[in-house]
């Protein structure tokens, strides 16, 4: 029945989970439910998640948060009876810290059988698509821009438009969690201070978030930060960014 409302997929694999948390604070920290990078991903497309809590009050929390990129975070209350659906590879989310007695709920992931010709599309390679980010960064300096072409490193390079490159880093699922990553970097490292006991897999978990936040402000360079601002507050890059988020 869902595949009736996202052609053209066709979902056919399904996998359930029934969870059961037990107050005290638990939590989940930012992630995604499957990956975007076609060698890593486990084929799941949609997440359905149903609540079953009766009597849930606000300030008890354990709410759904939801980040639909370029569009402000989205806090879901965990209500009986409630089904949430979002894509499993681009929605970005979490559940915040939970004080009531129970909290239980079932996942019910959809997927399709194999990866259609619409999962491979690519409109640029990742390398192009990094050296258009670069110097895009470049281009925010009037000095790097030499008629109409900028500088990097190894030759010239003809920018592409800024709604171009929104549309392009949004449409490439790889980059754009790594985007979200850097974007969402203060709140992912509090996530895991949410959902992790003190210790050394807290302190892990910490350091390789911090490593990976920093290894990918340096592969994409300051054009990074730029494109994700324009991309919030511009309302025609808003549009497209929006257009540019798939279930696929």
């Amino acid at each position: 029945m869902v595949s009736l409302f996202l052609s053209p997929l066709r979902l056919g694999q399904q996998t359930l989970k029934v969870q059961l948390n037990e107050g005290d604070g638990a939590a989940f920290p930012l992630h995604w439910d499957s990956s975007s990078d076609l060698a890593t991903s486990d084929g799941r497309i949609v997440t359905a998640i149903v609540y079953l809590n009766q009597n849930w009050r606000e300030d008890q929390g354990g709410q759904l948060r939801l980040y639909p990129f370029p569009h402000p975070p989205i806090d879901i209350e965990p209500l009986a009876g409630r089904m949430v659906l979002f894509t499993s590879k681009t929605m970005l989310h979490r559940v915040l810290p939970s004080t009531a007695d129970q909290r239980l709920c079932f996942s019910i992931w959809l997927g399709e059988s194999k990866p259609s010709a619409l999962h491979a599309r690519q409109r640029l390679p990742p390398s192009e698509l990094l050296r258009q980010i670069r110097a895009y960064g470049r281009s925010q300096d009037s000095s790097s821009e030499v008629e109409g072409q900028i500088y990097n490193s190894n030759n010239m390079v003809t920018p592409l438009g800024e709604e171009q490159l929104v549309d392009l880093l949004l449409g490439h699922s790889p980059l754009r969690e790594r985007s979200l990553k850097v974007l969402y970097h203060q709140e992912w490292e509090r996530s895991l201070y949410e959902s992790h006991s003190p210790g050394p897999a807290l302190d892990a978990a910490i350091e390789r978030h911090r490593k990976d936040v920093q290894r990918i402000q340096n592969a994409l360079g300051g054009g990074l930060e730029w494109l994700l601002q324009e991309a919030q507050h511009n309302e025609a890059f808003t549009k497209i960014a929006h257009k540019s988020t798939k279930w696929l």
